[in-house]
């Protein structure tokens, strides 16, 4: 299996965890591809935008939740009486009310650990110095 397929995949399984138990089996299926193409997108901007990001975090967890809370909007079922999606004959609002979810979240998310890492960054450094980078990781936490 390749690196594409296995991230292809993990971005279904992130995408369904918010949504897996209001949706059925075609929403599941139509998450699943979105997540796909969406997050297969994100992870190749990292090349583009040049930030570090070695283990597709943002590319995968963050992209791929996103779609899957938006996704509720659109192909919730309603199920124990919960609100419906748009395909299924539910109200703009349940859409909205996911798409400030993502912005609240993602905000609390971002400025919680930007300052945790800068209080980390304080106390100890969070990245290797480009010396330390020529002389290799082992080198330099052996000779530091």
């Amino acid at each position: 299996m390749s690196q594409q397929s296995d991230r292809e995949g993990l971005a279904g399984l992130v995408a369904i965890t918010p949504s897996c138990a209001f949706v059925g089996v075609w929403g599941a299926f139509f998450i699943g591809i979105v997540a796909a193409a969406v997050c297969t997108y994100a992870v190749q901007m990292k090349l583009v935008a040049g930030y570090d990001d070695t283990l597709d975090v943002v590319g995968i967890h963050g992209a791929g939740g996103i779609v899957g809370v938006l996704a509720l909007g659109f192909v919730a079922t309603g199920w124990d009486q919960g609100s419906p999606g748009l395909f299924y004959g539910g109200p703009p609002s349940v859409l909205g009310k996911q798409a400030v979810a993502v912005l609240a979240v993602g905000a609390y998310a971002f400025i919680v650990t930007f300052a945790i890492g800068k209080i980390i960054d304080r106390l100890f450094r969070m990245r290797m110095t480009p010396e330390e980078q020529d002389r290799g990781t082992d080198a330099s936490f052996v000779e530091g």
